[in-house]
């Protein structure tokens, strides 16, 4: 499918889900589908130690750079009308910039569009 997708899309950029490479073959993770990504970009969920592992995995075997991390906006993925603190995902997004990662905040059911907010821009000033 990738090779058909770059053969008719030329320059086209492929990644395919990389949240497997830092599972064990028991989960399904292969190393084969490495190959035929141009850059790693996966979403996890999990604390701070959970994250700072897989940007470090997931820069290490990117083929190109930057990776992508993502992470939700939401308290918990079934809840989606509590949002982290602003504290937290200033601390999500600094530590992905840190690691050299591109980085999005996932809002899975556009509960920021829908409140009128595009962006959380509080977590980008500086």
């Amino acid at each position: 499918m990738t090779s058909v997708h770059q053969q008719f899309n030329l320059g086209a950029t492929v990644e395919h889900q990389a949240s497997t490479f830092p599972r064990s073959w028991s989960h399904g993770a292969s190393w084969q589908p490495l190959a035929r990504n141009d850059f790693l970009q996966s979403d996890f969920y999990g604390e701070s130690l959970q994250g700072s592992f897989v940007r470090k995995v997931l820069e290490d075997l990117t083929p190109h750079q930057p990776f992508g991390y993502q992470t939700s906006f939401s308290v918990e993925l079934r809840d989606h009308n509590g949002k982290k603190s602003e504290s937290i995902l200033e601390a999500k997004a600094s530590a992905a910039i840190a690691d050299a990662s591109a980085f999005i905040f996932i809002d899975a059911i556009l509960t920021l569009l829908a409140r009128g907010i595009r962006t959380p821009t509080n977590v980008w000033r500086t």
